[in-house]
Order: C-alpha cells, then sequence, then structure tokens
C-alpha cells in the first residue's frame, strides 16, 4: 500500500497539469497565426463581439482548435477502448483490421467512382468508415462463440 502512493499521486500531478495545458494550448494555438492575436487578450476579445479579431476568432481559428481538441480526445478514447478490451497497453487498429477495413472502402470508392468532384470530399471518408465498420462487423461474427465473443479468437481473427 505504501509504494503504491507515490505512483497515484505522481498519476494526480500528471492528470493536474495536463488538464492546466489543454487551456493554454487551446489559447496558443487560437492565438498564433498569419494575423496575430494575444493569446492572453481572446477571453477580453471574445466578450467584446466585434472587430476584425473576433471574426477571426469565431470564423476560422476557434473552430478549427475545438475541432483538433475533440479529434484528438475521440482518439485518445477509441484508443484507450481498445486497450481495455484486450487488456493489453500495445493493442491498434491495425492489428485487427480496421485500419486494412478502412483503406479497401477508400480504395473501392476511389477505382469504382473515378473522378467524384464534389461528392468525393465527402464520401471518401464514408466509405472509409464504412470499410472499417464492416471489417469489424465481420471480425465479431468470427469471433462469436456460443459462450460469447471471445477475445483470443477476435484477436486472431482480425491479424489473419
Amino acid at each position: 500500500m505504501v509504494g503504491l502512493l507515490p505512483r497515484f499521486h505522481r498519476y494526480r500531478l500528471v492528470l493536474l497539469g495536463l488538464s492546466l495545458a489543454l487551456p493554454l494550448t487551446l489559447l496558443l494555438g487560437a492565438g498564433l497565426g498569419a494575423y496575430p492575436i494575444p493569446p492572453l487578450a481572446i477571453p477580453e476579445i471574445l466578450l467584446k463581439g466585434e472587430g476584425v479579431e473576433y471574426q477571426v476568432l469565431t470564423a476560422l481559428r476557434l473552430p478549427r482548435v475545438l475541432g483538433a481538441a475533440l479529434v484528438g480526445a475521440l482518439l485518445a478514447l477509441a484508443g484507450a477502448v481498445l486497450q481495455g478490451l484486450f487488456r493489453n497497453p500495445l493493442v491498434d487498429p491495425g492489428l485487427l483490421g480496421v485500419s486494412s477495413g478502412a483503406a479497401l472502402g477508400a480504395a473501392l470508392f476511389i477505382v469504382l467512382i473515378p473522378g467524384a468532384g464534389a461528392l468525393e470530399i465527402y464520401a471518401l471518408p464514408l466509405f472509409a468508415f464504412l470499410g472499417g465498420l464492416a471489417a469489424t462487423l465481420l471480425l465479431w461474427r468470427i469471433a462469436r462463440t456460443p459462450w460469447g465473443v471471445q477475445v483470443s479468437v477476435l484477436l486472431l481473427s482480425g491479424i489473419a
């Protein structure tokens, strides 16, 4: 129990440090660019609600910075779910064939619908998602047994 306390406190300190670093990083990301905006002035600019800085922040920088933070959080969550499911800190989507299924979906779209133009911007990621989803569902069906889904069978099927 005594050996566990320093590790627990170190974990809490790292978590606190990262929680404090996130808003600072978001402010820094919103302030940097071709039109420089001082990061510490961003809350005041947002509260004032007018001016060129306000337009740059609300129309360009904040959607991109918040979108990047959201995508990063969702990728971290997906990684944590995979690690928890397989009880292995080194697992990745390539191990299960999800990445290969997504690549197959994207390749099928590129080959079957050449020159899609504006449709390609939205349909290519959709086909990649559907390919990854199809690979996952196929893998889940293969690993299902009368006793439930066996993680070892799921892992071996994904590698195959």
